[in-house]
């Protein structure tokens, strides 16, 4: 009941500030997994994958997750949600971008790359 009564507090709170959560929410994810695909596809394309000496390159999706997360926290920051709320909502994106990765990672080593193991 203390839940219930405290989410529908945020979603009115955030409705009459103009602000989506779910649609922010979503838009955070998808644009972690386009650019975290993005990055999977040049490392592929230009067959990093192979040389030990660029592994670093997987690193660039960690600064594109803590900016798109940042990104996320500024537009929600308005509705002066708790800390446990933002850990929900960080949670949610990193889940939408997680199954996006898996069909994309499919994707690459089936289709695009299906040598890729060899």
């Amino acid at each position: 009941m203390i839940i219930d009564s405290l989410v529908e507090r945020i979603y009115t709170l955030a409705m009459s500030k103009g602000i989506d959560i779910q649609s922010t929410i979503i838009r955070s994810g998808v644009l972690f997994w386009v650019i975290s695909t993005v990055i999977l596809f040049v490392i592929g394309v230009f067959d990093w994958y192979r040389n030990p000496n660029l592994t670093w390159v997987f690193w660039l999706v960690l600064p594109a997750q803590i900016l798109i997360i940042w990104q996320l926290m500024k537009k929600l920051r308005p509705l002066s949600l708790p800390y446990w709320k933002n850990v929900a909502f960080g949670t949610m994106v990193s889940l939408i971008t997680g199954v996006g990765m898996l069909f994309s990672s499919l994707f690459f080593t089936e289709v695009v790359f299906p040598d890729y193991f060899d």
